[in-house]
C-alpha cells in the first residue's frame, strides 16, 4: 500500500475507532513514516477536541439586526429617484434611436426587390413547384394527386 495523504491521515482521526479503515490502520501501524506524520495530527486533534467554545452573552442576531437599521438604504420609490430612473430610460431611448438613425452606411433595399426575392423562395414550397418537393410530403401522408 502507498503511504497515506494528509487527507486519509484526517479522515482517520475524525472517523470513531470502530469505523476506521482497516487497510489504513494496519499500513499506520506498519509505516514508521506514516506515523511519524501522523503523530503530530492526532496531538493536535487530541488537543483541539479539549477546548470548549463560550458563547454566554452575545446575541449576534441582535447586533445585526440593530446594525441594519442603522444603515442608510436607497429609497427607490422616492421622487427623487423615480425621477432618476425615469431620466436615465429617456436618455438611453434617445441615444439608441440617435444610433440606429446614424449607423446606417448603405442604401435600403427597394420594396419590389425584396418582394421578388421572397417570392421566388417561397414558390419552392409550393404545390406547382417545378422542384417536385411538394410531392414527396404529399404521397407519404396519403394524400396525392
Amino acid at each position: 500500500m502507498e503511504h497515506l495523504n494528509d487527507k486519509e491521515m484526517l479522515e482517520l482521526l475524525g472517523a470513531p475507532a470502530t469505523d476506521r479503515p482497516q487497510p489504513q490502520q494496519e499500513h499506520l501501524s506498519a509505516c514508521d513514516s506514516c506515523r511519524q506524520r501522523f503523530e503530530p495530527l492526532e496531538q493536535t486533534w487530541d488537543e483541539l477536541g479539549t477546548w470548549s467554545v463560550s458563547t454566554r452573552g452575545r446575541d449576534l442576531t441582535q447586533r445585526i439586526l440593530s446594525q441594519i437599521t442603522q444603515i442608510p438604504c436607497i429609497k427607490l420609490w422616492e421622487t427623487r429617484s423615480l425621477m432618476r430612473v425615469a431620466a436615465s430610460i429617456i436618455i438611453g431611448l434617445a441615444a439608441g434611436y440617435w444610433a440606429a438613425d446614424h449607423s446606417s452606411t448603405s442604401p435600403a433595399p427597394s420594396p419590389d426587390s425584396s418582394t421578388a426575392d421572397a417570392s421566388s423562395h417561397l414558390e419552392v414550397l409550393g404545390l406547382e413547384s417545378a422542384t417536385g418537393w411538394s410531392d414527396s410530403f404529399l404521397y407519404a401522408s396519403g394524400e396525392g394527386r
